[in-house]
């Protein structure tokens, strides 16, 4: 019997199926269909920040393929179990209206900026910052790293909270969000040192 298919929401087919002419019966799949107006995307956290993760939690969103590209989402769910093998858990975040560039199966980034549980912080939520492990020097039993302004570098002894490889989650109450900081050659570095600011 010939018919008509309709979607129940508008979207971009990203696979057919079937073609013109094929048979098909009742539930087959006939066709992949991508929504338009929002996108899952689900990103990996190591298991060591596992706590911090809440729904609602803002993300920032960069992909590779559109590098002038940055989105802002929130944490929609979690998938309540790691991966045993690269210890990380998933969670779900909703973009809502994705650029037309950003296409299912993309790999995207996110960014996300922590709170610490109140158990383990009695004075209140802090936020932890997640910079690139090259940012952090080790000095003796500190970890330290440098803040910008006006061509001087400002020493910062911060605590680590996690350490996911590449990158990890540090806290210290001078510290805030868009802060310019020192991203490789701490090691060489003092307090009060003049530098040149590269953009």
């Amino acid at each position: 019997q010939r018919t008509q298919i309709q979607a129940i929401s508008d979207g971009v087919v990203q696979q057919r199926h079937v073609s013109a002419g094929d048979y098909v019966e009742s539930a087959d799949e006939i066709a992949t269909l991508v929504a338009s107006d929002s996108l899952d995307v689900f990103l990996e956290v190591p298991e060591e920040l596992a706590s911090s993760i809440q729904p609602g939690l803002p993300v920032t969103l960069n992909t590779r393929a559109l590098p002038q590209w940055q989105g802002r989402a929130t944490i929609t769910g979690i998938v309540p179990t790691t991966d045993t093998a690269s210890r990380r858990q998933r969670v779900r975040v909703r973009l809502d209206n994705p650029p037309a560039g950003l296409l299912s199966g993309m790999a995207v980034m996110g960014n996300l900026q922590l709170k610490s549980d109140r158990e383990a912080y009695p004075k209140g939520n802090r936020p932890s910052f997640v910079i690139s492990r090259d940012a952090i020097t080790r000095r003796q039993d500190r970890w330290l790293v440098y803040t910008v302004a006006d061509d001087q570098v400002r020493e910062i002894e911060v605590e680590m909270i996690a350490d996911m490889g590449d990158r990890v989650a540090i806290y210290d109450e001078q510290l805030r969000s868009g802060q310019a900081i020192v991203l490789r050659g701490g090691d060489g570095l003092s307090d009060g040192a003049m530098v040149k600011v590269v953009r």
